[in-house]
């Protein structure tokens, strides 16, 4: 991510996303990215329109995390 944001991507509201679901995994005390606790996590808002990008969020996090842990 270092080199991408580097190249002028911006990251800022995903990494803040992110930090915010890791956070909500470790006060669970869950080790693993879940469909359950990915949407229990992205419906804690009212806000339905934020949900999607929410929901991309973790999919995208939970794929890359899945190259290195099956």
């Amino acid at each position: 991510m270092g080199m991408r944001q580097g190249l002028g991507y911006k990251y800022h509201g995903p990494a803040r996303r992110l930090s915010d679901f890791v956070t909500f995994m470790e006060a669970r005390g869950a080790e693993t990215i879940s469909t359950a606790l990915a949407m229990k996590w992205v419906t804690l808002i009212g806000r339905q329109p934020s949900w999607s990008i929410r929901l991309t969020d973790v999919r995208c996090f939970a794929q890359h995390l899945a190259y290195f842990e099956p």
